[in-house]
Order: C-alpha cells, then structure tokens, then sequence
C-alpha cells in the first residue's frame, strides 16, 4: 500500500469513528439557563398521586416539570435524582410535577411506573396536546420554569438542572 493509500484510509478510519463517538456518545453540557418560550397550559386527563395544581397555585412558582411514559428506562433511571432535587428545593416552594403522554388507556401502567418508582409529586396522565406544543421529541425532558411561566432549562438528563433551578430561584419575581 502506497503512503498516500495509507493516509486515506487512516483519515476514512478516524472521520467513522468520529462520527461513531458523536451519535454513540453525545455530550450531556447540562443544558444552559436561556429562554425557551412560555409554559403551554396543562392539557390532560388527569392526574396520578393526587389533584394537579391550578393555574392560580402554580402562578409565580419556580417548576421542574419531568415529561416521562412507563416504558422508557431512561426516564426511569432519572427519577431518583430528581427525587433528590425535590428534597433539597421544595423546601425552598419549587414545584415538583410529571407528565406523561399515555392515555387512560395505559393508566394502570402509568399509575405502576409511579408507585414502582415512588414518585412523590402529582403525574398528569394524557397529557399528548401538552407534549406536542412543547414540541417533544425524545423522553425523558425535563424542565425548568421560571417565576414568570417561561421555559428556562430544558434537557433529556438531569446534569445541570441544579444550576438551572437556583438560577430561577435567585430571580426577581
């Protein structure tokens, strides 16, 4: 093999595994603290673990808002950490919800996923205009709502939401 044979399929080989590291093993930044547009009124069936909150009772309120279905490992594998968030900021008035797509259909699924998991705070159940105006496209996504219903952080992972939370946290209301 000539030299610049070599040199070809040496660049060809390192391009692939370039790519391969990209989609395999994407970088998880942690999301930045920016805004990403109002909060969608909830639109659902109804709600796990207890009545939802009103408009009125969320209104000036720092959200974390986890968007899960009972089938996605990922999602489940997040709700420890995000357990733990709850614990260090409700305290501090931050509101905890869930919110799955899956209908009344799969509601005793939705309704094991959070028993299994021990999720503390309110679910809303058939919840898919809410996950299509929020344009969704992979689950989990976790969100982070200011004070003034705008969207403030937003990730498939909980890297960086504590960053995000007391960044909301510390504005004005």
């Amino acid at each position: 093999m000539s030299q610049r044979a070599f040199f070809y399929a040496l660049a060809g080989v390192m391009i692939v595994v370039v790519i391969f590291t990209r989609i395999y093993f994407p970088t998880k930044s942690g999301g930045e603290f920016q805004r990403h547009g109002a909060l969608p009124a909830f639109a659902e069936q109804g709600w796990i673990n207890g009545p939802g909150p009103t408009a009125e009772e969320l209104k000036g309120k720092v959200l974390v808002i986890d968007l899960w279905a009972f089938w996605c490992g990922p999602c489940k594998r997040a709700v420890p950490e995000i357990i733990a968030l709850q614990k260090t900021f409700a305290p501090q008035g931050v509101v905890f919800l869930g919110v799955t797509n899956e209908g009344q259909e799969r509601l005793k699924e939705s309704e094991a996923f959070v028993k299994e998991t021990a999720i503390p705070w309110p679910n809303a159940y058939g919840a898919e205009s809410f996950f299509d105006e929020l344009s969704v496209e992979g689950i989990p996504t976790i969100l982070v709502v200011g004070r003034d219903g705008q969207i403030v952080w937003r990730e498939h992972h909980p890297e960086g939401i504590e960053k995000a939370i007391e960044t909301a946290l510390a504005e004005v209301k």
